[in-house]
């Protein structure tokens, strides 16, 4: 979720709760300063700030973050900034995929359990058998050319 989005999910929730709007806004701004979500983080290229922002080039992991609404959102934050996130809002930290060909990139609305999704593409893989490769909609698939002369793998001609 971008900066702009938690901006506009606290606008709709405050909208019907103008009495807290001070100190709902102050506790957000700093839950998200603290997960190191900020519009800085959020824009790569578009900081307004000097330096880098907080949790840059910081080993990012995987949350399911609880919304105001009871669902949940994928988010990446800086992997110190987990451990916040779990004790303060409940959220799962996804673990590391073991398929390089499937990562952590959606939550289950209900439970908040993290959903694998096909990585890219032409992202790089490396099969079961240790085969280099490339993911093809969600599958390591590795390239395998006919030996010459027509022969099989398996080292006999063919029939």
């Amino acid at each position: 979720m971008t900066y702009d989005e938690h901006v506009d999910n606290l606008a709709r929730t405050l909208a019907t709760r103008p009495s807290r709007r001070g100190f709902v806004a102050s506790l957000v701004a700093g839950a998200l300063a603290i997960a190191g979500v900020s519009q800085a983080t959020a824009k790569p290229g578009k900081s307004k700030g000097k330096g880098k922002a907080k949790g840059a080039g910081q080993p990012k992991v995987g949350i399911c973050h609880q919304t105001g609404d009871g669902g949940y959102v994928f988010i990446s934050v800086a992997q110190p900034a987990a451990a916040a996130h779990q004790r303060n809002h409940g959220d799962v930290v996804c673990p590391t995929s073991d398929d390089p060909c499937l990562g952590y990139r959606s939550c289950d609305q209900t439970s908040g359990a993290c959903l694998t999704e096909p990585v890219g593409d032409g992202t790089a893989c490396t099969d079961a058998e240790g085969m280099a490769g490339t993911c093809q909609s969600g599958v390591c698939t590795v390239a395998v050319e006919s030996p010459p002369g027509g022969e099989r793998a398996e080292g006999g001609p063919e029939a």
